[in-house]
């Protein structure tokens, strides 16, 4: 994470016109292999991982590269990466092979969609079928078979369901299935053995889940902008990121909580970035803004928030002079831009809820100070220790309270409804 904000601070350096030594030419990497079929590349831990443990069959394909992501399950951050039916976590702290663990998508898709159980359950009671007495289920017959066959407790996890009927969320089929901690297992009565069990794609659908819907919008200047929509509601809080290629996903997390809690929530790719249209122009980022915020406004949004990260600070507050919003959020932002700049009477002007924060050793939290010291009432500030730049916070051990309070502030100054 620190050479990620390391990175980020380079970055917004050289765009303010420092000199900086270009890039250099990394070392090839070995252990690693990518997937044509995706584009993505395993390596190292994880790619020993997946050819040890049933590789495509097992695992699928990957669908993303390594990121960092907060676990539901224990709280804590890890380096993960998406697969078709599983998500990798690395536990460097544990010896191999437990060194890679998965995240229990079975109990994070069970608790998703069906919150009081799943209806129609049957227990399988088939002659040498198990109950496990730590959830209460069974398991028997070709279930148990592959359960047994295919990595048992480590890879599948525990059964938290019955078998039941069930659409699938991939080929809007209906399949009879089984729930388990990690996989869900599906009944293909077509397919000869070991075929007529295959697992469902819980790392696709999750992955679609943190993806939100994706969205389109077009900026004054006619480039087509790519964007992710959260949740709906009248009240839509725009996130605008930092400035590198994959600064959108800092917010996703926060953007997710945001649909929980009844607003509209919007993340965004600037022009040249992920896959949005034109040419990356940092001296355009306002404008890329003001799209996003119409684009909320035509989807019913009577309220706005901004909030940004790093540059994406920067233009919420350029943006507050003319947009008029209901609250504004900063995290770890410069007054400068090219071409773009917070004067201090912009700044004293903006007399909506402001909160500024960051972290206490990143250099550009001095800004954050300089701009809550100009700021008029009604304003906060949050300082954490440590270095994490604006939503890199999101991923240390001040990020549940950073979460808390910027909901609790959205929430006390610009209700949902």
């Amino acid at each position: 994470m620190r050479s990620r904000t390391v990175r980020i601070i380079l970055l917004l350096l050289m765009v303010m016109g420092f000199g900086l030594v270009g890039p250099q030419k990394s070392e090839a990497q070995v252990s690693c292999s990518t997937f044509e079929e995706t584009g993505q590349e395993v390596c190292y831990d994880f790619l020993q991982y997946w050819l040890d443990h049933g590789k495509l069959a097992q695992q699928g394909y990957p669908i993303t590269g390594r990121i960092q992501e907060r676990s539901e399950t224990d709280g804590q951050v890890y380096l993960v990466q998406y697969f078709e039916r599983a998500v990798f976590e690395l536990h460097p702290e544990n010896e191999a092979p437990n060194n890679v663990l998965l995240s229990l998508l079975g109990t994070f898709r069970y608790k998703e969609k069906y919150p009081d159980g799943a209806p129609g359950q049957e227990p399988n009671n088939t002659p040498g079928s198990v109950l496990y007495n730590e959830t209460g289920k069974r398991v028997g017959g070709v279930f148990f078979d592959y359960w047994q066959k295919n990595g048992g407790l480590a890879q599948q996890g525990l059964p938290i369901s019955d078998e039941f009927t069930e659409k699938s969320d991939i080929d809007g089929q209906s399949y009879r299935v089984q729930y388990f901690e990690r996989a869900v297992f599906e009944l293909h009565p077509e397919n000869e053995p070991p075929y007529n069990v295959l697992l469902s794609q819980l790392g696709t659908i999750r992955k679609k889940t943190l993806e939100g819907t994706p969205v389109n919008f077009t900026t004054t200047d006619g480039v087509k902008l790519a964007g992710s929509q959260y949740g709906t509601g009248s009240t839509a809080v725009i996130l605008s990121a930092i400035c590198s290629p994959d600064g959108k996903d800092g917010w996703t997390g926060f953007a997710l909580n945001l649909a929980a809690k009844g607003y509209m929530a919007l993340t965004y790719y600037y022009r040249g970035l992920g896959t949005s249209g034109g040419r990356a122009d940092m001296t355009l980022l306002d404008t890329d803004l003001h799209a996003a915020i119409a684009f909320a406004r035509s989807q019913g949004a009577k309220k706005i928030v901004l909030a940004g990260g790093s540059c994406g600070g920067t233009i919420s507050l350029k943006a507050s002079a003319t947009e008029k919003p209901d609250a504004v959020i900063v995290l770890a932002s410069p007054l400068t831009l090219p071409n773009i700049e917070v004067s201090t009477d912009e700044l004293k002007n903006i007399t909506v809820p402001k909160l500024f924060a960051g972290s206490a050793d990143d250099p550009f939290t001095a800004r954050i100070e300089e701009m809550y010291a100009l700021a008029v009432e009604p304003k906060e500030k949050l300082i954490y220790p440590g270095r994490a730049h604006a939503t890199d916070i999101f991923t240390t051990e001040h990020g549940d309270d950073l979460t808390q309070k910027l909901l609790s502030f959205i929430e006390k100054n610009v209700p949902a409804r």
